[in-house]
């Protein structure tokens, strides 16, 4: 198995905005390409809740090459997604794991 790590700082000021355009209209469509099997949403914790917010989402696939499935037909569009609704309010940083256990 294989995680797709998404780690997401997004800015305090639009984190409500983000995470309904997240769970209604970004994970659905990522949903929608049948390569993921699951996916979980975490919060950082953090001790300000003035400064921005850091999430981590994780979606299991099933192999590497699922993975790159996603890269060669979907990550691209998906991506631009995100870009194009919130700028660079949001930086993201991407990860891809084994599951060894």
């Amino acid at each position: 198995m294989v995680i797709y790590n998404t780690t997401i700082k997004v800015e305090a000021a639009i984190d409500t905005d983000w995470m309904r355009w997240l769970k209604t209209e970004y994970l659905p469509a990522v949903m929608e390409t049948g390569l993921f099997l699951s996916y979980r949403i975490c919060r950082l914790l953090e001790t300000n809740p003035d400064e921005d917010r850091t999430y981590v989402i994780q979606y299991s696939l099933a192999s590497q090459s699922s993975f790159q499935q996603y890269e060669g037909l979907y990550a691209e569009t998906l991506e631009a997604l995100a870009e194009k609704r919130f700028g660079t309010r949001c930086l993201i940083f991407r990860t891809l794991m084994e599951v060894m256990d």
